[in-house]
């Protein structure tokens, strides 16, 4: 555990964060992360299905959480692997942080039923997700920034390859938040709307926005706790309302802002903006089941008439940063390939899962030039 703390004060310098996977039977892998917990001095979130001693939080429950921050954090995933809560605690950890998770022995884990599967399969009974696991094996082993600590075997070695010193933000707007505030204080249009990844400051820039507002503004977001960054850039002039309450009361202002808009249901989201003069949404890309993407092609196109604005460049972090890297991998979040329009003459070819696996780098859109793709 000294090792670890010791790679996660140079990972403080560096503004990286990594992951460590732990794979055995379900003892060891608690033991090594109680061992963990108790050698960093601060607190160290628990996301599982197995209750465990604060702070922890139920993965179905992290959208409470969004929009905080936190220094090391555990996911539990020997039962079960809700990878979308997984990539949401991924991006509230600070720069110098290890996520651990802990799954189940490796050669076996690709046969054991995932309890997350009840979520989405028909099934009545948990189900296997092998070509998940295989997948997802595949890409934290082609990570070198990846650490992978198997039961009986020793915690292996990062390589030793130099970072360059990062330099943490200092509450002032970066060069992509200051355009948007100046976009922002000129906007005509009821609704605009920010995207981002995590870590590249869209709740603060949507403090900032509240704080130089002339007129007043009201906060509203899926809870108190996941606004706590705005109100940080907000100051004073913070003013927050849950959802529901919001829409009981008679409250009038000039501005609702919105943080982690995708995770608050449409309909409510839809009468909460018609009472407003202008509202700004925020809201992360990357996720699944109808958040990110699916808040811009579902929601947003209500409203033709919006200004959208995006962040790229992040900010609790460095670029490059390896969590993030192998986060965005192993979750396929950077495949944009459905934005190709297919040109030529198509064919259609029966895929079969295992395809993507001897031949994951083919596009789908250039099957037909692969006909081994096809059963």
């Amino acid at each position: 555990m000294e090792e670890l703390l010791a790679q996660a004060a140079r990972m403080k310098l560096a503004g990286i964060r990594r992951l460590l996977v732990l794979s055995g039977e379900g003892a060891w892998c608690e033991q090594q992360a109680q061992a963990f917990r108790q050698a960093v001095a601060a607190d160290v979130l628990w996301v599982g299905l197995q209750a465990a001693n604060e702070p922890f939080c139920l993965p179905a429950k992290l959208t409470t959480l969004l929009g905080r921050e936190f220094q090391h954090a555990i996911f539990d995933a020997r039962v079960g692997f809700d990878v979308s809560a997984f990539a949401a605690l991924a991006g509230t950890l600070r720069a110098g942080s290890w996520l651990m998770l802990l799954v189940p022995q490796w050669h076996h884990w690709r046969q054991r039923p995932d309890t997350d599967s009840l979520r989405w399969s028909d099934a009545p009974d948990p189900i296997a997700t092998p070509h998940f696991v295989d997948h997802f094996c595949q890409t934290v082993t082609a990570s070198p920034q990846t650490l992978i600590w198997r039961q009986g075997q020793p915690l292996p070695s990062l390589p030793d390859s130099p970072w360059p010193e990062w330099h943490q933000a200092n509450g002032q707007p970066e060069r992509e938040q200051q355009a948007i505030l100046t976009a922002l204080s000129n906007a005509t249009e009821q609704v605009c709307v920010i995207t981002a990844e995590r870590g590249r400051g869209k709740s603060a820039l949507a403090g900032m926005h509240v704080q130089q507002l002339h007129g007043e503004a009201i906060v509203t977001a899926p809870s108190r706790a996941s606004a706590e960054v705005i109100a940080t850039f907000a100051g004073e002039r913070f003013r927050f309302m849950a959802p529901d309450a919001l829409l009981a009361s008679d409250i009038v202002a000039d501005w609702l802002v919105v943080d982690e808009a995708a995770a608050i249901p449409a309909p409510l989201l839809k009468k909460l903006i018609a009472r407003f003069p202008h509202a700004l949404l925020t809201t992360t890309v990357q996720g699944y089941e109808g958040t990110g993407r699916g808040f811009l092609l579902k929601f947003c196109a209500a409203f033709p008439r919006r200004h959208d604005f995006t962040l790229n460049q992040p900010i609790r972090w460095a670029a490059g940063c390896p969590l993030e890297a192998v986060v965005n991998d192993a979750l396929i979040f950077h495949d944009d390939s459905f934005t190709s329009h297919p040109e030529g003459d198509l064919r259609f070819l029966p895929v079969a899962q295992s395809a993507w696996q001897r031949q994951p780098a083919v596009s789908y859109t250039h099957l037909r030039a692969h006909e081994t793709c096809a059963d």
